[in-house]
């Protein structure tokens, strides 16, 4: 191929006859050098156009990656809104979940207090709380310690030679701890009060067997009809057994008829609250704490001193009581005691 010309086209060359002969050397060089810059020209047009092949080739890839890229990033954006729709509701539906399990064990407490209702309107049982039996429980130490202050005033009004009386005087608590013990032994000790300390054992032990074998209700209703037959059945015995405590505080005369008949209400009044808590859903439990007992706050309380820590029970004055249920043991009322220090 030969040189070419500005226009593109291969350069011819042409010589005269005046110029010598085609075979010259320098013409032949001057041939060869033509044909060689006319093949790197084309050469370098070839490359020129593989390398705008090249580009194009290369800018649609640049491209069709650009496009992917953004389908990518476009489904990342998708992806992420999913997952926060996603994470949105599962919190939802937790709380949800959590609503429906509280109000699930709101109405199953209601189920709960309603059956319990429905069983206490179809006995008549009265409904204790623990604060009611605490009042009670008080109530009747204070009319049992009037009683006796009472009770010791006459003997020192019918006596002059005893002395004066002091309200603070231990005889007050001895008396009271005395008579408490009676009605301790006597009414609150056993599971169904009148059914008798030679019944009480196997009263106890079907008791037991019904609360682990039957439904809360069955208990309940089965409770209430023991008890009342057992009072009912017991009432001459403890009638009976109201006027043997009252004998062991009577002077030779015995005691007058109204102060006698005083302290037969207040018994009989034990007898009624023991009665009242055998109805219950739980089972509530009198305690007695006998001398030489190591002092436990916890348990009981000293009137006269604010710590009796470390002291031993002198006396009890009064039971405490607590109640036995699912959750445990419950202390209801401390029990009242005297104390001493510990005799070494």
């Amino acid at each position: 191929m030969g040189l070419l010309n500005v226009f593109g086209r291969p350069l011819k060359m042409s010589l005269s006859a005046d110029s010598g002969n085609d075979d010259h050397p320098n013409v032949q060089k001057l041939s060869m050098e033509v044909e060689n810059l006319n093949e790197q020209i084309e050469k370098s047009r070839t490359h020129e156009q593989s390398l705008g092949e090249a580009k194009d080739l290369a800018e649609k890839k640049a491209a069709r990656y650009f496009r992917a890229l953004e389908r990518v990033e476009k489904q990342l954006r998708a992806s992420e809104k999913a997952h926060l729709f996603a994470s949105e509701q599962v919190r939802r539906l937790s709380e949800l979940l959590q609503n429906v399990e509280e109000t699930a064990a709101t109405v199953r407490k209601e189920n709960n207090i309603l059956t319990s209702n429905i069983a206490t309107l179809q006995t008549g049982v009265q409904k204790l709380t623990d604060e009611d039996v605490k009042k009670e429980m008080t109530v009747l130490y204070h009319d049992l310690e009037q009683w006796i202050l009472n009770y010791i005033r006459g003997l020192f009004d019918a006596q002059p030679g005893l002395g004066s009386l002091n309200a603070e005087d231990s005889l007050i608590a001895q008396m009271q701890s005395e008579i408490s013990c009676l009605i301790h032994q006597h009414f609150w000790t056993s599971d169904f009060v009148g059914c008798g300390a030679q019944n009480n054992q196997y009263m106890t032990e079907i008791n037991d067997f019904i609360g682990h074998k039957c439904p809360s209700h069955v208990l309940q209703h089965w409770r209430f009809a023991m008890s009342t037959g057992t009072l009912e059945l017991g009432r001459l015995r403890l009638m009976s057994e109201c006027d043997f405590i009252i004998q062991q505080f009577g002077n030779n005369n015995g005691l007058p008829i109204t102060e006698s008949s005083r302290l037969k209400q207040i018994l009989w009044r034990c007898i009624e609250l023991k009665t009242k808590l055998e109805y219950q859903d739980a089972k509530y439990i009198f305690w007695y704490y006998v001398a030489d007992s190591p002092f436990r706050s916890e348990r009981m309380r000293n009137p006269m001193k604010e710590d009796a820590t470390g002291e031993v029970i002198e006396y009890t004055v009064w039971p405490g009581i607590y109640k036995e249920s699912k959750d445990g043991h419950l202390i209801v009322e401390k029990a009242v005691v005297r104390t001493v220090p510990l005799r070494i």
